[in-house]
């Protein structure tokens, strides 16, 4: 790896010339564009571990062996290529390691940690190229039946309520949540669904990565749980600015399941 970085951000805009190949890593993503004539080719993979830092590095060699790669055709040859963190495409269950109890007319805020995806764009009016998450994250089904419910993305989170425990890593976001039990019996958290397709991307200078804070309310006789997305970045998000924007705009009031223990979901 080089230019390996914990201090700056790794988004922003990167220059590539004619004819060369550029590499970068961001967590357990790797991947290399090729500046063509007309095209730009994309390779990428995943590697084991977790790093906390990213890289950059220019003229390398394009991979070789077994890696996925694919071509686009574009109509000019400008080397630019933009980079933007993005958060998945669809709701990420998190699975708390140790289930969390929130007791009748409690409230609990926690820290949920989501890997990022990357969108790159390239050509001096950026035209998005791909989309790759830093990390896979396996598929999983959130519903009370196989008809009542959504395919999400699966991920085990410490959900610590300090965040000076939290983990700290260049491809991952952090989400404040507040779970509020109006119900008559304590809730046992064993899963949470976070309607990450709802919320933005804020940016610090160190890289650091926050989304909104999202405030799930139990309903006192059901399984839903009211969602209300707070604006702008949590109070902890100091000096940071927007990168990127909701992929679907929450609805006032948005009810959602929320709790894997309510719906006897393993």
């Amino acid at each position: 790896m080089s230019e390996v970085s914990l201090q700056r951000p790794w988004w922003g805009d990167h220059e590539v010339a004619l004819d060369k190949v550029a590499r970068w890593e961001i967590g357990p993503l790797r991947f290399w564009l090729h500046h063509g004539h007309s095209e730009w080719r994309l390779a990428y993979q995943w590697v084991e571990g977790e790093p906390a830092g990213w890289g950059f590095l220019e003229s390398v060699e394009w991979p070789e062996g077994e890696i996925e790669a694919e071509r686009c055709a574009v109509s000019e040859t400008a080397g630019l290529v933009r980079l933007r963190p993005m958060l998945p495409d669809r709701a990420v269950v998190a699975r708390p390691k140790t289930p969390l109890r929130v007791l009748s007319g409690h409230r609990a805020r926690v820290f949920v940690s989501s890997p990022l995806w990357v969108e790159m764009a390239v050509g001096s009016v950026p035209t998005v190229l791909r989309e790759l998450a830093t990390k896979r994250l396996s598929d999983t089904w959130f519903g009370a039946t196989t008809r009542d419910g959504e395919l999400s993305y699966s991920l085990k989170t410490s959900a610590r309520v300090s965040l000076v425990e939290m983990p700290r890593a260049q491809n991952r976001l952090l989400t404040p949540v507040v779970i509020e039990n109006r119900g008559k019996d304590s809730l046992l958290v064993e899963r949470l669904n976070l309607p990450v397709p709802f919320l933005s991307v804020y940016g610090g200078p160190l890289g650091e990565a926050w989304s909104e804070e999202v405030r799930m309310v139990q309903t006192e006789d059901g399984d839903l749980a009211e969602l209300d997305v707070r604006e702008g970045p949590p109070i902890e998000a100091v000096e940071t600015a927007k990168v990127s924007d909701a992929r679907e705009a929450a609805r006032e009031g948005h009810l959602i399941r929320a709790f894997g223990s309510l719906l006897g979901l393993d």
